[in-house]
């Protein structure tokens, strides 16, 4: 699964500092003077406003490189907080590179003097920022006989993770520096009088995984006009032709049963009827899902293990039968002694407002197994095997020794790797003289063994790690879909057995390094 992060703390944090922010404003508020100041009337209405709540999507990827594409793309109902819905994207994009999505501005271009550009956005990863596309209308390519367009970066980096404004304003100078690298590339027919903008550009950075990048509003403050012709102001709405109306998924089938030894895969923007269809019950998200998401997942009969709502959310809302498919609440890695009391705190929360008595809080323990058995229902255990030394009897042992450290009777589920993690790629690649690869995917023969030698400690759950995209066409990632198939239908098999079986008496071979369990089910 995803490497190690502050998740449990974070949340606390962030109600935490919510609460000391709110009463240090009460605090200024009863000791400041009492009268109220009048609201500013000089900042102008923006000439453009796009809640981002149409029904069709209005982002579209500019100039994609390679490796570099749209692996899924909605509207949002109720997420963001302007208009009623917010667009969400998921991309496929490598570290390094950046997604260039372009907003296409009215048929009247933008007069770059008076020109800021702004966007709501929230991305999982640090990085995004805002560009423009700068029409130079007295400048034409020789080679397609068109005006040239640069692509105008505001160089102000987004933190991530929350929602934030990205701008991009003095577009004047910006076009000066440039239109000065143009002239070093193209030659000096670089003119820069009538310049206009003809697109807003969000760019999206890459990284292992997916980036998930949710744009909540558009504004673009200025004159709109023709090059040549009068300008004039466009008035301003937040109101869109067509809005989205609510969704809410509804609750689960009756036919649609829990499964008792779940085969999650843990998700990266794949359809989830692809992961179905690859034999998974359902995906690990690693974030609150979306209505969308949510709708999804009942519509197949799939279901979620993701991360609980924060703290303060849990404390309004509770946890409703919109949340019917969720599997299991994630809290993330335990990875330090810290987080043992915020776990602890959290769990409580979700026990106080959980509807469903049967869904279990999972935690995965770094080094503190037993401590982590005392808060969660379930323990996700396991360590990296492809590209180890480790024998398969000695990963069995290592899952038994987790095992006995639980508290008696603590289900357990085990994590499963299938490509070679990030650590043996940084390897490969320093050995193959600094070039990189796709992925390396673990065999069927690997991930037979591997869910074999967990049988040992009767497993109530498989999580798949998955840090690329199965939809991709690649080689790579074709071999890996097909090995995943294959255990899921061989996992399917031995379900009734993992699921109530009871050790029997263990098999003996030939070989000192074969052995085997006998289980047997009423």
């Amino acid at each position: 699964m995803p490497a190690p992060t502050p998740k449990i703390r974070d949340a606390f944090a962030r109600n935490w500092r919510a609460t000391v922010v709110v009463s240090a404003c009460v605090a200024w508020l009863c000791s400041g003077p009492l009268h109220a100041q009048p609201a500013s009337s000089t900042t102008p209405a923006p000439a453009l406003l796009d809640n981002m709540d149409n029904r069709a999507p209005a982002l579209k990827l500019l100039d994609p490189v390679a490796g570099v594409r749209i692996v899924g793309q909605s509207i949002e109902p109720g997420l963001g907080n302007f208009g009623n819905a917010s667009e969400r994207l998921i991309l496929a994009v490598p570290a390094g590179s950046s997604a260039q999505l372009a907003y296409d501005l009215p048929p009247m271009p933008a007069s770059i003097e008076e020109v800021k550009l702004a966007a709501t956005i929230s991305c999982n990863r640090p990085g995004a920022q805002l560009a423009a596309t700068v029409v130079l209308p007295r400048s034409l390519d020789p080679q397609t006989g068109a005006p040239r367009q640069l692509l105008i970066r505001s160089g102000m980096i987004a933190p991530g993770s929350v929602w934030e404004e990205i701008t991009l304003d003095d577009m004047p100078a910006h076009l000066a520096d440039h239109a000065r690298v143009a002239r070093s590339k193209y030659g000096s027919n670089i003119d820069e009088r009538g310049a206009y903008v003809s697109q807003l550009v969000i760019l999206a950075p890459g990284g292992p995984g997916m980036t998930e990048l949710a744009v909540d509003q558009i504004t673009v403050h200025g004159v709109l006009g023709t090059p040549g012709k009068p300008s004039a102001r466009i008035a301003a709405t937040d109101t869109p032709s067509q809005v989205v109306p609510a969704a809410y998924p509804s609750p689960i089938p009756p036919n649609v049963k829990r499964p008792a030894v779940p085969r999650i895969i843990q998700w990266q923007g794949e359809p989830l009827e692809l992961l179905q269809k690859i034999g998974f019950d359902a995906v690990w998200m690693g974030r609150p899902p979306t209505a969308s998401e949510l709708a999804e997942a009942t519509r197949l009969g799939m279901f979620l293990v993701c991360s609980p709502p924060p703290p303060e959310q849990l404390a309004t809302t509770g946890l409703g039968p919109e949340f019917n498919q969720i599997l299991a609440w994630d809290l993330g890695p335990l990875a330090t002694d810290g987080d043992l009391e915020l776990a602890h705190r959290w769990a409580q929360a979700i026990e106080q407002r959980e509807s469903m008595a049967d869904r279990p809080v999972l935690l995965q323990p770094f080094g503190m197994t037993r401590e982590a058995s005392r808060i969660a229902d379930v323990l996700l255990i396991g360590r990296p095997t492809l590209g180890s030394t480790q024998t398969w009897p000695d990963y069995a042992a290592h899952l038994s020794q987790q095992r006995r450290l639980a508290r008696l009777g603590t289900p357990v589920w085990i994590n499963i790797e299938t490509h070679a993690g990030p650590r043996f790629m940084a390897q490969l690649a320093m050995l193959r003289g600094g070039q990189g690869t796709a992925i390396v995917p673990a065999s069927f023969n690997e991930l037979s063994r591997a869910t074999t030698a967990a049988f040992s400690v009767t497993p109530r759950g498989f999580c798949f790690q998955s840090h690329t995209s199965l939809a991709g066409g690649d080689v790579e990632n074709q071999l890996r879909s097909l090995a995943l198939e294959l255990t899921n239908l061989r996992l399917g098999l031995a379900e009734p057995w993992l699921a109530a079986g009871k050790m029997a008496t263990a098999a003996h071979s030939t070989q000192t390094d074969l052995t085997g369990m006998v289980l047997k089910a009423e």
